[in-house]
């Protein structure tokens, strides 16, 4: 009797697999990413061991081990979300790169909330004369972003003037923003000694960097390339 039951509940996902594997087979030839292949032809096993895991000899663990099937899915779509995948793998399977990480200066508008609560912080000015050098460093993905047409107007003048109203008020933990006041100073051909001063004030309160001078970087990339941004791509910095 258990032997006939036991026969009678494999039929059903015996049937199941076959038409999975059928579809799959017939999905992949006409186009499918392998990813989904592997995704389908994987749906009945993962299914039977859940059935197995609630109803069977290890069903005290069923809690565990959905708690662990939660998080597993959950990592791997955070991996996959910031392009944490090898991308041998990826490529193997078909796999569309995720988002990546984003651009919080240009996505959003939370430099935008920053500026507004806090219109008078050394941070909030640094962030938005960084969001204007985005716009205007000459990349088009940036010039054509929807929050850069507010500083389709703005030049290296504006970022300038957000920076040293930042440096004003006298912030000595933002490495960035002396860094990159030095990046601007070059860019603007200022007077060498004023480059001078403001980079050793930058060496001065960031001794342990191990950023690039900036006179060196631009010196080795030429005066008409300016070097890549070195920095963490998020508005706060801590």
């Amino acid at each position: 009797m258990n032997e006939h039951a036991g026969k009678s509940n494999r039929l059903p996902r015996r049937i199941t697999f076959g038409a999975c594997a059928v579809l799959a087979f017939c999905g992949y030839v006409t186009g499918w990413p392998a990813w989904s292949t592997l995704l389908l032809l994987s749906a009945v096993p993962a299914v039977s061991f859940c059935v197995w895991m609630w109803t069977g000899r290890l069903r005290r663990y069923r809690f565990l081990f959905a708690i662990y099937g939660i998080a597993a899915l959950a990592a791997g779509y955070e991996a996959w979300l910031y392009r944490a995948i090898p991308e041998s793998v990826a490529e193997s399977i078909d796999l569309p790169a995720g988002p990546g990480e984003p651009d919080l200066f240009l996505e959003g508008n939370l430099v935008g909330v920053m500026v507004d609560l806090y219109p008078h912080r050394a941070e909030s000015l640094f962030v938005r004369g960084f969001q204007v050098k985005l716009c205007n460093d000459g990349n088009d993905a940036h010039r054509h972003d929807s929050i850069c047409e507010q500083f389709r107007d703005s030049d290296l003048a504006t970022v300038r003037k957000y920076f040293e109203q930042a440096l004003a008020l006298g912030t000595k933990t933002d490495e960035n923003l002396y860094y990159h006041y030095v990046e601007i100073l070059i860019r603007q051909d200022a007077p060498q000694d004023e480059i001078d001063a403001a980079a050793a004030e930058w060496k001065r309160l960031f001794p342990l960097s191990e950023r690039i001078d900036p006179r060196e970087a631009f010196a080795r990339a030429g005066a008409d390339s300016p070097p890549a941004i070195q920095q963490q791509r998020r508005p706060v910095d801590r």
